[in-house]
């Protein structure tokens, strides 16, 4: 069983309210590719800092890889939890012209609905991206021949502008909905990390809060090319947790709890060693039996950072929560803030335990 002191610090810590108004921050705040150490960082700092969480070291640009760190302990990191911070997004293509502009997608488009959108660029004299433009980004008519465009309804655009979907974090109970892929994921670490921070701020772990993860997803190595430049950099931790949504089968899968798997991508991407499977399964009873809700997916999981982080180790767990519509795909992407608790809980208790 798990120590009852620390458990109940822990679900103090990591609850609905403090899930929401992290998401609601994190998740508002755009992030296309190439984009998060000067978009999501300075927001994960003005969080830890209002947590008091100053036994985190935060650093925006880790090695000038783009990648967003956050390091505890006084030594590099055992274990490292990936959590991808930048959004699907969309560049401005040169052949465009006045209101109607094709985008060229910096991730794997899935959109079949139109949805409001916004075009974003670098302001060198703010040195933030700035919104150039609004408008709805259309699906294209024949996805295997046409692009996706951007139609604009006020502002002006010009190639190389970064388009991103504008749809503000809505919670309707425990459900939420908007921009979560991977603004869940991120929240559920920064909730983990603000717990370990409290209870146990030596421990030698870290979180890499990547970019580029949503990358050109044509082939593997176009994709999570943020982590990639991130493992080239540093000592290979012992063990790596990779965090992303997994795709539900059903509306009757939310709620259920946070989610593990033993393999992505049909096996093509990652495939956790049976050791460390087994192990962490183990763990799985400890937490269920501890009231954290913890399953195994049953649903197909997609490529995350898994795929770059296997070219170096295979020692890595998948975690994640039910998510649908991650892409905008039928709908606004869909998450309960209930499977991202427990997920907080689950990253908890696995860097926690030393031994696994």
């Amino acid at each position: 069983m798990l120590p009852t002191e620390i458990l109940a610090t822990t679900h103090s810590i990591i609850n609905l309210e403090r899930a929401w108004a992290i998401l609601e921050t994190v998740a508002n705040t755009h992030a296309p590719g190439q984009t998060v150490a000067c978009t999501r960082a300075p927001v994960i700092r003005s969080i830890l800092a209002k947590e008091h969480a100053h036994s985190i070291s935060l650093v925006p640009d880790y090695e000038r890889t783009g990648n967003t760190m956050l390091l505890l302990g006084n030594e590099f990191p055992s274990r490292l939890v990936f959590a991808h911070a930048d959004e699907i997004s969309y560049l401005i293509s040169p052949q465009g012209s006045g209101d109607d502009w094709p985008l060229v997608p910096f991730c794997k488009h899935l959109a079949r609905i139109t949805m409001d959108a916004v075009a974003l660029r670098y302001s060198t004299s703010a040195a933030a991206m700035q919104i150039s433009a609004r408008g709805v980004i259309v699906p294209p008519v024949d996805p295997g021949v046409n692009l996706p465009h951007f139609k604009i309804l006020s502002g002006v655009v010009q190639p190389g502008d970064r388009v991103v979907y504008d749809y503000p974090m809505r919670r309707v109970g425990s459900r939420v909905y908007g921009s979560i892929d991977n603004a869940a994921g991120v929240t559920a670490c920064l909730l983990a990390a603000i717990a370990l921070a409290q209870t146990c701020p030596d421990l030698p772990v870290g979180f890499a809060f990547t970019d580029e993860e949503e990358g050109p997803a044509a082939q593997n190595t176009s994709f999570s090319r943020g982590a990639r430049r991130l493992l080239q950099r540093i000592r290979i931790p012992d063990q790596c947790i990779v965090v992303d949504g997994h795709p539900i089968l059903d509306q009757n899968s939310f709620g259920n709890g946070a989610l593990f798997a033993g393999y992505s991508g049909q096996a093509g991407s990652t495939v956790t060693p049976p050791a460390l499977f087994a192990a962490f399964k183990y763990l799985a009873g400890e937490l269920q039996q501890s009231g954290i809700r913890i399953l195994e997916s049953r649903g197909a999981v997609s490529r995350s950072d898994d795929i770059a982080i296997i070219e170096y180790t295979p020692h890595i767990l998948l975690l994640g929560y039910p998510s649908n519509n991650g892409h905008f795909d039928q709908a606004p992407p869909e998450a309960d803030l209930s499977d991202l608790v427990d997920l907080a809980k689950t990253i908890y208790w696995t860097l926690w335990k030393q031994n696994l």
